[in-house]
């Protein structure tokens, strides 16, 4: 999914504009929203955008500022791949990181320490990406019924520009690796068959 464009507004740029007191008033009074760690948009640019446009403009802007190469998973993730998901979208940004790290989440970013050893991703600038069924099976395991359905459906949705994001043998794959919790979550969605028929 592209990068929505609308006018962003940086702090580390607007330090030194002449009008930048005048910045300032606009935050106080709303006009502007902050939507990552100094960085605003237009409110009203704001909320014309879809929760998952609004979240892929955060994860362009957090990963801008983001020294180490991050895997981008879960919601993120989701909203880089364009598959858009049922209820509201998280303020913080998803990156899977090595159990052992033990890196702590902040503001912008969540941490989720699930170990990267069978981690399907793919290149993503500077950073990487899950790929699209790892995705949708990382959503799967950690939403409601509904929401994970929705992100597998998403995935395997034939009628996308351009086909299908996942199949559902690329999914099955990765349940067929060593199991991880919320794999028998995941299996139960409507989404992962094989010939009409729901996986066991």
């Amino acid at each position: 999914m592209p990068v929505p464009e609308i006018l962003v507004a940086r702090r580390r740029e607007l330090i030194a504009h002449p009008d930048y007191r005048r910045v300032r008033r606009h935050l106080r009074e709303r006009t502007w929203t902050r939507i990552a760690p100094g960085v605003f948009v237009s409110s009203p640019e704001w909320r014309a955008l879809s929760g998952i446009r609004r979240h892929r403009l955060r994860v362009e802007e957090v990963l801008a500022r983001l020294d180490a190469p991050a895997v981008v998973s879960h919601f993120a993730a989701a909203a880089v791949w364009g598959i858009d998901l049922l209820g509201p979208w998280p303020d913080a940004v998803d990156v899977t990181i090595a159990r052992a790290t033990g890196g702590r989440s902040g503001g912008a970013i969540r941490r989720r320490a699930l170990g990267l050893e069978r981690v399907a991703r793919v290149p993503f600038g500077a950073h990487e990406v899950t790929t699209p069924a790892q995705t949708a099976l990382d959503l799967a395991r950690i939403l409601p019924f509904a929401r994970g359905v929705s992100a597998i459906d998403q995935a395997l949705w034939t009628g996308r520009g351009g086909g299908a994001l996942a199949t559902t043998e690329d999914i099955l794959a990765l349940l067929d690796t060593e199991p991880v919790r919320g794999d028998a979550r995941a299996r139960r969605g409507r989404g992962i068959r094989v010939a009409g028929r729901q996986c066991p």
